[in-house]
């Protein structure tokens, strides 16, 4: 059955909605143990130590996760992220472990993929794919030898979901408060998917198309869009063959959100101080980005499978 939207896809990839959305739309609100109880389950957050994914792992440590994995590229960040989260609760039945995740290496994501298949006796069952990059400048991954934006937010990232569903397929849960629920994988989006020109669409082979450092007319925002855009197109076919009751996989966006460093690299310039107010304007701030992650990655049903998230609600 196609899902029933209340926007089009034309309005939905304009700036207007863009807009109508950050400041007008009712968000999806932050959840409480009254909302839900994931008593005895284990979260992943791939870059769980910064902004969203940080805040994304305190609210998952809310309502009761009870083992919480931080997927970090540093791990000294990671652990100091790990001790913020635990605060008050380090005598209490909850635990947060930090593990290595670059998702600039190939054997990195294999390695963390075999890990969670090798330690853990219970499956994830909120699995919340939020790492990513934007570069300011064309930036080649000398280990892949592809572009950065494109290897972080797409390639690394459909490789560990696809590396991670025969996992939670296999391994039963140990959730206590739901009876066998069915696992979630988020892949954090962006309305910018929305805005890709794409104009790499018809080369051949694709990839290559986006690996030459000195082409005249790279764009940051047009490079980050196609990467998003890349991951969303993998992710909605990837779920036409994965069926829902193994694995639930949407693709939420936190929206617009301030305090997150994920501009980091613009950071000191002209450009990035006028990014800075022109999110301090528009934007809101993590806790609220998170909750619209959070909607998709622990409330949303069956419905949402295959599917773009916006505000709690399914977007074309």
């Amino acid at each position: 059955m196609a899902a029933a939207f209340d926007i089009t896809p034309e309005k939905q990839a304009g700036q207007l909605h863009f807009l109508s959305s950050q400041v007008v739309e009712t968000k999806a609100p932050v959840l409480t143990p009254k909302d839900v109880d994931l008593s005895g389950q284990t979260a992943i957050v791939t870059g769980g130590n910064v902004g969203v994914g940080f805040e994304t792992a305190r609210q998952l440590l809310s309502v009761g996760v009870s083992k919480l994995i931080l997927a970090v590229r540093s791990e000294a960040s990671g652990q100091a992220a790990a001790e913020k989260l635990m605060g008050s609760r380090k005598d209490g039945p909850q635990t947060v472990e930090v593990w290595k995740l670059d998702l600039g290496e190939w054997a990195s994501v294999t390695a963390f993929a075999d890990r969670v298949g090798k330690t853990l006796d219970a499956r994830p069952d909120v699995v919340v794919l939020n790492a990513g990059i934007i570069c300011a400048q064309p930036t080649i991954n000398p280990s892949t030898g592809h572009d950065e934006d494109i290897q972080t937010n797409y390639l690394s990232t459909v490789l560990l979901l696809v590396l991670l569903l025969p996992i939670l397929k296999a391994k039963p849960s140990a959730a206590t408060a739901t009876k066998d629920p069915v696992p979630h994988i988020s892949v954090v989006s962006s309305i910018m998917a929305h805005w890709a020109k794409f104009a790499e669409r018809t080369a051949e082979p694709l990839l290559p198309s986006f690996d030459n450092k000195a082409t005249a007319n790279w764009d940051m925002e047009e490079r980050y869009s196609a990467s998003k855009l890349l991951a969303l197109m993998f992710m909605t076919e990837l779920s036409r063959r994965v069926p829902r009751n193994v694995a639930i996989i949407n693709a939420p966006t936190p929206g617009l959100t301030h305090g997150s460093s994920f501009m980091r690299q613009t950071s000191g310039t002209m450009l990035g101080l006028f990014i800075g107010v022109f999110y301090r304007l528009f934007g809101h701030d993590c806790t609220v980005g998170s909750s619209q992650v959070l909607a998709a990655a622990v409330r949303a049903g069956p419905e949402s499978h295959g599917h773009f998230m916006e505000n709690g609600k399914l977007r074309p």
